[in-house]
């Protein structure tokens, strides 16, 4: 399993999760696994990209690889999507957006 190296925002690692929430029902087993687990998980770090990083691992390594690689055909062409999209505001992509607030907080 390769990690993902995105710039994710906190509503995405969710909208991951609902992808499976979605699938396979609230009452499945990778849910009830994840759910014991996931504030642990999300506490895993700050950065958005290596929680949901965290919860794949997790899941994976709990025999959930068919489940993790379902969810992760869904969510990349989705988040990549997201990412073109151009401001009507700013007149950047999401993408362009989303470097420069990383830029920005990496200064401060």
């Amino acid at each position: 399993m390769i990690d993902f190296n995105y710039i994710l925002r906190g509503f995405e690692v969710d909208e991951y999760c609902d992808i499976l929430i979605s699938k396979y029902g609230e009452s499945s087993g990778i849910i009830q696994c994840l759910d014991k687990n996931y504030y642990d998980l999300r506490k895993t770090s700050h950065i958005y990209v290596e929680q949901l990083n965290a919860i794949r691992k997790f899941l994976y390594d709990n025999q959930y690889k068919n489940e993790v690689e379902y969810a992760d055909s869904v969510f990349i062409p989705m988040i990549e999507r997201r990412f073109c999209q151009v401001s009507k505001y700013s007149g950047l992509t999401e993408l362009e957006l989303r470097k420069k607030e990383l830029r920005r907080k990496e200064k401060q």
